[in-house]
Parts: structure tokens; C-alpha cells; sequence
């Protein structure tokens, strides 16, 4: 191995003022990404509790808090409680039983434990992507700019949506796709972050074991690999096929088959087989993630070319620029980053399931491409001598929508969805303590509720997800059915014992023909200012 092309030789070339400047923009994304939920905790309601998440994708939320309350219970394997059909714990997930095991050590609610872990990825995450630029550009500016580029541009859709409204699979994808984009990711779900941490880590290493043909690299390359298919899996074709085209466009350019490169992708392969072994039984045998992978498949189909282009605005010509200034410099890098970037255009056009997931990590290679672009910029104009015209120009037309999306989030922080009554959180607590694990709940057609119960109960309701539970058309259409009347006494007995159902859980706030206190067959177990529960008997 040559002295010049090792991590620590890599670290060596950053200076004192590099180390103040990443300091700085963690501190700066740490800063800017919290201010919303200081806002929101600050200003929620008296005798509330404040769940500190983001209008974009909430309902997933309570999703991920039932796998880390699962495991802070002491199980190492996890159940889908967004769906009552008998089910093993079958669902493992590294990351939430590390936040669940981490949180139970430090009696940290989940709450906390999801917002710590978010705050302590983003520095890594800085570190990480640095050391990756670091590898790709000798010029220390280009690697700042790069980081700055990465970590906070978007599209042009906060711009647009205040003169025009979209069709749904047109709403430009910077303002509801945050595993699209750095920022968002940083801003929203610790899972994005160090799933983000992980595939630059891959490249990052797979690139260093090709220069200095070492298997040290592409092993550590394959653990990386082996814990990112395991926590998020929709990672795996894109890893498996950016490798694969990064191998064959390697050979075309050396005209011969480059076996050296083969054999460290062959290595990471191989250390990462595991957990896509452990994938691919459970999407084909576990009927609860077949029946979820195929909701999903429904639902997360590629938007719009017009969502994409607003999504990414002004990065796209940016990221053309960069590529042509790549290929006119015959960099060593060229067909790894390209491979990256044809595989996410590929699998995004392809008719796969879960299209959108395909998005992660997207863009990240167009802003490494853009710097090339940025840096022509920077010839013909010298960023740095007018640096407030160009700080404004980059917050307007590269940093609206982020910032439309933190200004939307601190609107909604004044629903009622975010900041829940501690007596309705309390109500559900009571069910985790006096039921049985195997507990099945129905409640009301209010989502909300619906979708916190397994959250706090760690119990199993009928109906609380759209992709989670199980035929969700059907059940969110039978929950209306029952609570929608107070006739069909025997007809709804019937139902509750055919689906297995022990307690019904009524929010006082919502309005029910259906009376559950006059019926025989239930019994009030418990109730306060916020809440009833029923048990079946």
C-alpha cells in the first residue's frame, strides 16, 4: 500500500481550519435542525406531550417508536403491532434495538432517545461525507463547498408552491421526500442519517481498497454493507448494482477485466450476503412484510419528471456541468460516481416495488457532481469576493424549501396531532401494564389515535397504518362500519370475536353514534378526562 492513499494519510491532509469549519457547519445543521422542535416543546400546551417529529411522513413515527418501546421490553426480535393477524417476532432491525437497548440503559423515553441519536449521527455524518470529498478533491475549497452543497441545498419547490398547487405525484419532491435529500434527512430521521453514514463509508472504502489493492478496505466495505441491507434494505440493489456497473465500466476503461477490482466487490459481497439472506426470507416467507411490501408497492411509485426537476432545481445544471468537467479531466473516480448516479436514474424509471425508496442517496451524488459546476462558477466570478451576494443567492435559490419546510413545521406544531394530551398518552400507557402482550385493540376512526396506541401501549391495533397493517382498505372501512352506528349488536360481537379483538379504546374528543357503555358484552376497565377503554368479554 503507497504512504499517500490510507484513511489516516487521507485525515492528514486536513488542516486546522477544515477541522473549525466542520466543527462549524455540525454545529450549524445541529443548530438550524432542532430549532423546530426547541419551538414546539417550548410552545406546546400545558398538561401536552410533545412528540418532537416533522409533518413530512408522520404517521411512520409511531412506527419506529413501537419497534424501540419493543425493545427497551426486552425483545431482541420485533412484531408489526399496526396489524392484529398472529404473527412471530420475526422483524429484527440493528439500529431501533440499539435505540431501544441505549434508552432502557439510560431510562430515556423514545422521544429522547430519537432526537439524541439524530443530533449525535449529524457530526459523524459531517466527518464522514468530509473524508469521502477529501478523497476526490485535492482543492480545500471545492471539499468546503461540497459540504456546504451537500448538507443544505434542495430544489425550487418552496419557491413554486407559493404561486402554484400540484397534483399529488407532482409536488416537487424537496418538500416531502427527505430520504431525497441531505438536509431533510438530518432534519428528520436518525435511520436517513446513518443509513447515509453507511453507503458513503462503502464507497468511500471500496475506493481506497481499489488503489491500494488491499482486502482490509472491502472487508470493512462489507461490514458496512452487512449493517446498512440489515437496517435498511432498500439500500441493497443500489449498493449491489452501483459495485457491479463500477466494476464493468472500470474493465472497459483499462481494456482488460480488472480482477482486482472484482475481487474486493466480490469480498464486500460476500460479507454483506448475510443480511440480504435474512431479507429475502423474510419478504418471501414472513406474510406480514409480503402483505407490507406489497401495500407499499402501491403507494411508493416514482413521481413526476416535473416533481423531480422542481425538487432538484438549479443542482441538475450544476450537476451536468460537473459532469463533463469530470470527464474532460479523466478522473480516476468517474466510473464509481457514475455507476452511482445510473443506478438511481435506472431503478427510479424501472417498474420495481417501492420506486421512491430508490431515492436515497440521490442526492448526494449530484452535489458532488455540482461542485465541478460550482467551481466553474467560482473561476469566473471568485465566490469568496462577493460572498453575501452569493450566501443570498445560494439561501434563495438553493435553501428555500428547507426552509418553507421548518416554517410549515413550526405551523403544525400548533395542531393537535403533535403535542398530545398527557391523559390520552397516560390511557394508552394503562393498556401496557394491564394487558396482555398479545393484546388486540380497535379504536375510532381517528388516525391520530389510532396510530400512537402501539407507540405507547406497545400493544397491536387493528387499524393504524396505511402500509403496516395488514388489507388497510379493508379494516380503516370496517372500523368506520363499527363505530359509525349503535345497531348490529350480534354483527359486531361477532367481528370482535372473529378478529380476536380484547379492548376498544375510545378518545373522548371524537364523536361516536356507537356507545360502548351500553352494551353487555364489554366492560369499562378504565377511564380519565381523555380517554375510555373497553375490554371484550
Amino acid at each position: 500500500m503507497t504512504s499517500s492513499n490510507g484513511v489516516k494519510q487521507i485525515i492528514q491532509t486536513i488542516d486546522k481550519k477544515e477541522w473549525s469549519f466542520l466543527v462549524i457547519i455540525a454545529f450549524l445543521l445541529i443548530f438550524i435542525t432542532s430549532l423546530p422542535y426547541i419551538y414546539g416543546y417550548l410552545t406546546a400546551p400545558e398538561d401536552t406531550h410533545f412528540l418532537a417529529i416533522s409533518g413530512i411522513n408522520r404517521f411512520d413515527y409511531a412506527n419506529y417508536f413501537s419497534y424501540i418501546e419493543q425493545a427497551k421490553d426486552g425483545h431482541l426480535l420485533f412484531k408489526d403491532l399496526y396489524t392484529t393477524e398472529p404473527q412471530p417476532r420475526a422483524i429484527l432491525n440493528l439500529f431501533f434495538l440499539g435505540l431501544g437497548l441505549f434508552a432502557k440503559f439510560f431510562k430515556l423515553s423514545t422521544v429522547a432517545i430519537f432526537q439524541i441519536s439524530r443530533i449525535i449521527l449529524i457530526p459523524i455524518f459531517v466527518f464522514i461525507f468530509y473524508l469521502f470529498v477529501s478523497l476526490l478533491f485535492k482543492e480545500k475549497l471545492k471539499r468546503k463547498l461540497g459540504l456546504i452543497f451537500t448538507c443544505f441545498s434542495a430544489g425550487v419547490g418552496g419557491l413554486f408552491s407559493l404561486f402554484f398547487t400540484f397534483p399529488l405525484l407532482q409536488i416537487p419532491i424537496d418538500l416531502w421526500m427527505p430520504e431525497a435529500f441531505t438536509f431533510l434527512s438530518l432534519y428528520l430521521n436518525p435511520l436517513y442519517i446513518f443509513s447515509f453514514i453507511l453507503i458513503i463509508s462503502i464507497f468511500f472504502l471500496i475506493l481506497l481498497a481499489k488503489k491500494n489493492a488491499s482486502c482490509k478496505y472491502s472487508f470493512l466495505a462489507g461490514i458496512c454493507g452487512l449493517i446498512l441491507f440489515q437496517i435498511h434494505p432498500y439500500d441493497i440493489p443500489i449498493i449491489y448494482l452501483t459495485l457491479f456497473i463500477f466494476w464493468i465500466l472500470s474493465s472497459i476503461i483499462e481494456k482488460r477485466i480488472n480482477w482486482n477490482l472484482f475481487k474486493h466487490c466480490f469480498v464486500f459481497a460476500l460479507v454483506s450476503l448475510p443480511s440480504v439472506i435474512y431479507y429475502f426470507w423474510l419478504s418471501t416467507s414472513h406474510f406480514v412484510t409480503v402483505e407490507r411490501i406489497t401495500q407499499a408497492s402501491s403507494l411508493l411509485i416514482t413521481p413526476s419528471a416535473s416533481a423531480f426537476i422542481l425538487g432538484y432545481g438549479f443542482i441538475l445544471p450544476l450537476t451536468l456541468m460537473g459532469i463533463y468537467i469530470f470527464l474532460k479531466k479523466k478522473s480516476p473516480y468517474l466510473p464509481l460516481l457514475t455507476a452511482w448516479l445510473m443506478v438511481h436514474i435506472a431503478l427510479l424509471c424501472l417498474p420495481l416495488p417501492l420506486q421512491r425508496k430508490m431515492t436515497e442517496g440521490l442526492h448526494i451524488i449530484l452535489c458532488i457532481f455540482a461542485v465541478e459546476g460550482i467551481w466553474i462558477i467560482h473561476q469566473k466570478f471568485n465566490l469568496l469576493k462577493h460572498k453575501f451576494l452569493w450566501i443570498f443567492i445560494f439561501i434563495f435559490f438553493f435553501n428555500f424549501s428547507n426552509i418553507f419546510i421548518i416554517k410549515r413545521d413550526i405551523n403544525y406544531y400548533k395542531t393537535s396531532y403533535f403535542s398530545i394530551p398527557k391523559e390520552l398518552i397516560s390511557s394508552m400507557k394503562w393498556l401496557r401494564i394491564n394487558s396482555s402482550e398479545e393484546a388486540n385493540i380497535i379504536s375510532g376512526s381517528d388516525m391520530v389515535t389510532n396510530n400512537l396506541i402501539p407507540a405507547f401501549s406497545v400493544r397491536k391495533i387493528y387499524f393504524g397504518h396505511r402500509i403496516e397493517t395488514i388489507q388497510a382498505a379493508r379494516k380503516e372501512k370496517e372500523v368506520s362500519w363499527f363505530f359509525e352506528t349503535n345497531k348490529n349488536d350480534d354483527e359486531k360481537y361477532s367481528f370482535l370475536q372473529k378478529e380476536n379483538l380484547n379492548y376498544i379504546f375510545i378518545n373522548k374528543k371524537e364523536e361516536y353514534v356507537f356507545r360502548p357503555e351500553e352494551k353487555e358484552y364489554l366492560k369499562k376497565v378504565f377511564e380519565n378526562n381523555a380517554a375510555s377503554i373497553f375490554k371484550v368479554i
